[in-house]
């Protein structure tokens, strides 16, 4: 040594990277840390904000739907008091309707009791020798008498047999003209049309006679009666006046009616056995009937207004 002392060697410093390295993992644990806590914090928060916001949806989704009632309501209300108004109105129109008919039925009921012998007040009579028979039989003094021997659908358009107070006759048509307003109208024929080729063409001279009665007398009933049957013994001998034919024409007739909308009155019933046939004391030609029979006819006719 020199001068009494000496040299110390300098403590050398070394750096411990294991120390480092530990104080490094260290911190970042602790950042870590801190970052979680700091994300859980925000994590707590965001569900309640959720929720609130769930909640706010929830009210004005309620709210949308009370509205949505309501308007609901209100349209279910409008739709029952549209019902009720229709309703009201079919039940007033189904009260008119029915008083209607009732009136109708009032009216036809008041007809229907018209006492027998009234219903020939203001009535006319067109046919025939047999309805000839009725009228003169029966003393029909008041009714408007058309009736001829041999008349028939043609000749009742055509045939002036009707006496004026001039002297003068006049045909059907002529004298209904003239005559005022008729009530009713009775039609008989057919007897003297049996012979005739053709049921069809006598249909068609029916329908005409009909036409101009309702066209003369507009506001008139019209009714055409059925041609009575012939007594049995009449009909197995007589190739005409016979009542296979009567049944024959009758069918034809009671469909005219049906078709040109006027009254048929099937008075076959009055004077008929249990045969169908003409009662054979009725008549004593087996076609046109007695005074008795004649009454029995009228009063089916007073009996069917």
């Amino acid at each position: 040594m020199q001068n009494g002392s000496y040299n110390r060697p300098k403590k050398k410093y070394r750096i411990k990277y294991k120390n480092v390295a530990i104080a490094l993992i260290l911190l970042i644990l602790i950042v870590c840390g801190i970052v979680y806590c700091t994300v859980s914090v925000f994590n707590h928060d965001e569900p309640k904000n959720k929720v609130d916001s769930s909640q706010t949806n929830g009210k004005d989704t309620s709210k949308k739907d009370d509205e949505s009632d309501k308007d609901k309501e209100k349209d279910d209300k409008k739709d029952k008091n549209d019902k009720n108004d229709k309703k009201d109105k079919d039940d007033k129109k189904d009260n008119e309707d029915n008083k209607d008919k009732d009136d109708k039925k009032e009216d036809t009921s008041k007809e229907e009791k018209i006492p027998p012998e009234q219903v020939l007040n203001n009535a006319a009579f067109i046919g025939d020798s047999r309805m000839k028979g009725l009228v003169l039989y029966n003393g029909l003094a008041n009714i408007k008498d058309y009736t001829n021997i041999g008349l028939n659908v043609e000749t009742a358009m055509t045939k002036a047999f009707i006496p004026t107070s001039d002297g003068n006759s006049v045909t059907v048509q002529q004298a209904m003209s003239t005559a005022g307003p008729i009530e009713r109208i009775y039609i008989s024929s057919g007897i003297n049309e049996l012979g005739w080729p053709s049921i069809d063409g006598f249909i068609e001279k029916y329908k005409k006679l009909i036409g101009m009665v309702k066209q003369v007398q507009p506001n008139a009933k019209v009714y055409v009666l059925s041609i009575l049957p012939v007594t049995k013994e009449r009909s197995q001998k007589d190739a005409v006046f016979n009542n296979g034919k009567v049944h024959q024409f009758n069918t034809a007739i009671e469909k005219m009616c049906k078709d040109l909308k006027v009254n048929y009155l099937d008075c076959s019933s009055s004077v008929v056995d249990s045969e169908g046939n003409l009662v054979a004391t009725s008549s004593t030609d087996g076609i046109h009937l007695n005074k008795e029979y004649c009454q029995k006819w009228l009063q089916f006719i007073k009996e069917h207004p």
